[in-house]
């Protein structure tokens, strides 16, 4: 185990997560970053923006009592994610990134409403998701696999409370009948692609260089 898998297992734990579609293994033919590495510093880069993000949601005074309260738990989730990916980072002997000084989050949505602002949290959300999902294929080791596994178990679980506070399907693609052998796709949340991700989130960044 190289000290990037052991710095990232001892953080949180080595599992596994299922097995990714074709599609999603046929990606692995033209990877996107160079080692497991690169994808713990893209990972932490997102959780940043997540995390900042969060703080700006959560200092609005425009929730409900009850929406603010599941948004701090929240918010907590995501100072945990940098804090442990910084660490894992840090001891695997790289520099983790830094957050941005500055972000442009008025680029996700409205942040003027309590609206505006659960819309915003469950578009990172589903971002989030969405991006772990589609790094994993590129990771080489088990145990940071696990890391990336366990996080976005928690992104999931944010994302489908975030879209029923929002009064829309807990699940984006949860399929109109039982999931069946036939359609094994179904089974499994959106992957994106990392320059998908980074194109959405490219005006939320700006032109800042780390």
């Amino acid at each position: 185990m190289d000290c990037a898998s052991q710095a990232a297992a001892e953080q949180y734990g080595s599992t596994t997560v299922g097995e990714y579609t074709h599609e999603q293994k046929e990606r692995q033919m033209v990877p996107f970053f160079k080692n497991d590495l690169e994808i713990l510093q893209y990972a932490l880069t997102l959780e940043h923006l997540e995390n900042e993000a969060y703080k700006v949601i959560n200092a609005s005074n425009k929730l409900s009592d009850r929406n603010a309260a599941y948004l701090r738990i929240i918010g907590k989730h995501e100072q945990d994610h940098v804090d442990a990916l910084t660490a894992a980072i840090t001891k695997a002997g790289a520099v983790p990134v830094k957050a941005r000084k500055t972000y442009n989050f008025g680029a996700l949505g409205d942040l003027t409403t309590e609206v505006g602002l659960l819309k915003v949290a469950q578009k990172m959300e589903e971002l989030g998701v969405g991006a772990y999902n589609g790094a994993g294929i590129e990771i080489m080791d088990k145990n940071i696999l696990g890391v990336a596994g366990q996080i976005v178990q928690v992104e999931a679980r944010h994302t489908g409370l975030l879209r029923a506070l929002n009064n829309v399907q807990p699940s984006p693609d949860a399929p109109s009948s039982p999931i069946s052998e036939n359609s094994p796709a179904e089974a499994f949340p959106p992957a994106l692609t990392p320059e998908k991700v980074l194109m959405a989130v490219k005006d939320v960044l700006g032109e800042e260089q780390q």
